[in-house]
């Protein structure tokens, strides 16, 4: 997954935006409710209130509806809360009425990428780009679908043209320097980045705090070994897709890990376990997110447990109201501080593609389990037909790891589990193409036998 712009209005990532400025003059005064719903609906935006900015916009419309601004700045804020539908809704209506400005234009093709529609996204786009020509927020949605489509080279080509233009805007050079990462180009990432390093050491000189802190883990991607995953990348990386998280992964990506979990979980939790406390169930959701992994299980859960790594994604879990507690923590370590015997489910969904090596997730996960507890987990598969056949897992093509089948068996038998389930799935969808991956369930046995020799 790519990191990629918060597209509320106004767009403050660049600077060059023009956004909402200069709505207010044109609402005919002095009405002063309307004046009041414009004030609450810029406030709340520039205050990072997704919710009541959309409630602002919507009352901002409603008084006054013939400012075709006011409706472009609703589409906007019903995409930060990922209500894509709804956004395409808007824009769409206001091109056919031909009110077609950028950042109309911008926010449906950001509305049709964010449903899956990328066909759709992509001639917006193409529009936009012969409008705009190197606006930096249109550089940077072009890029980015680009990219996701697997066409890096050409995300390269828009992004650089645009920074030679525009060589002070900060997040142009962090979506060049993810571009360089998915291309391997390590040396040429880290050179774009260069001139934020001031901002990244504390300086006051340099970009605001978010930016700075993306480029830190965006630097750390690019400095370390090839086939590892730095921890402060996966942070900064979701921390900067936490807004469009839902939305990207259950329409264009069409994730369904969540789901499958539960089929498979649903016929082995039908009955309790011997010892299972009354009053549901002890679970503990590893790599939270937003909380989707966690909606189908809430209501099995005595206490729900999410840890993160992302702070962002843990205030939209946070907004749920499904999890008792959330931990910002890795994986490996919740499992020892949040241990040990107390778990009766441990989900991991969609989390341990970012983990080479899950022998030592496995052990811990085992401590942490009571008697009779499960793991439950989906990981992306390794293709075993391409001079894989004796790999255990290796970093893919989109920075996610793939782990095969034998070592998943294998891995799970050294940890003292006894596996119930592997079996093949596809979890999401990557472009127009099915991503290949297994799904396992094991159990830590009631009967405490001898471990196996690692």
């Amino acid at each position: 997954m790519d990191a990629a712009e918060n597209p509320s209005i106004p767009d403050r990532s660049d600077g060059n935006s023009p956004g909402i400025v200069g709505i207010a003059p044109a609402i005919r005064a002095p009405l002063s409710a309307r004046e009041a719903a414009l004030a609450a609906a810029q406030a709340a935006d520039e205050q990072g209130e997704a919710s009541a900015a959309v409630a602002g916009w919507r009352q901002a419309v409603a008084l006054c509806p013939e400012d075709p601004r006011l409706r472009v700045a609703y589409g906007h804020a019903l995409l930060a809360v990922g209500a894509a539908a709804q956004a395409a809704t808007v824009f769409s209506a206001l091109r056919q009425e031909g009110f077609a400005s950028t950042e109309a234009l911008r926010g449906e093709a950001e509305a049709q990428a964010a449903m899956g529609e990328i066909a759709a996204a992509l001639e917006l786009v193409a529009v936009l780009r012969l409008r705009a020509g190197e606006d930096p927020a249109v550089a940077r949605l072009a890029a980015r679908l680009h990219r996701e489509q697997g066409e890096a080279i050409l995300a390269v080509e828009i992004l650089s043209a645009a920074l030679r233009r525009h060589p002070d805007v900060p997040a142009l050079r962090l979506e060049l320097a993810q571009s360089w990462l998915a291309l391997g180009e390590r040396e040429k990432g880290l050179a774009v980045l260069e001139p934020l390093r001031p901002a990244e050491s504390g300086s006051p000189e340099g970009p605001p705090a978010p930016e700075a802190m993306a480029a830190a883990g965006l630097r750390a991607a690019l400095e370390a070994p090839a086939d590892s995953l730095p921890p402060l990348y996966i942070r900064t990386l979701f921390d900067q897709y936490a807004e469009r998280f839902d939305n990207a992964l259950k329409g264009r990506l069409r994730y369904q890990a969540p789901e499958l979990l539960w089929q498979a979980l649903e016929p082995l939790l039908r009955e309790p376990e011997p010892g299972t406390r009354p009053g549901g169930l002890e679970i503990l959701d590893l790599g939270c997110g937003t909380g989707l992994s966690g909606l189908p299980f809430a209501p099995l859960a005595r206490t729900l447990v999410g840890v993160d790594l992302a702070p962002r994604m843990l205030a939209q879990a946070r907004q749920r109201g499904i999890y008792h507690q959330l931990w910002e923590d890795d994986a490996q370590t919740a499992l020892i501080r949040l241990g040990p015997a107390r778990w009766d489910l441990i989900l991991a969904a969609d989390v341990l593609v970012y983990l080479g090596d899950l022998r030592p997730l496995m052990q811990a996960s085992r401590s942490a389990l009571r008697p009779g507890g499960r793991l439950a987990a989906t990981v992306e598969a390794l293709p075993e037909d391409e001079g894989n056949a004796d790999a255990g897992f290796q970093l893919g093509p989109r920075r996610r790891f793939q782990h095969a089948r034998h070592y998943m068996k294998e891995s799970l038998i050294q940890a003292g589990l006894e596996l119930e389930t592997l079996t093949a799935i596809i979890p999401r969808w990557e472009g127009a193409a099915p991503v290949a991956g297994l799904l396992f369930v094991a159990r830590r046995p009631e009967a405490e036998n001898p471990r196996p020799c690692a």
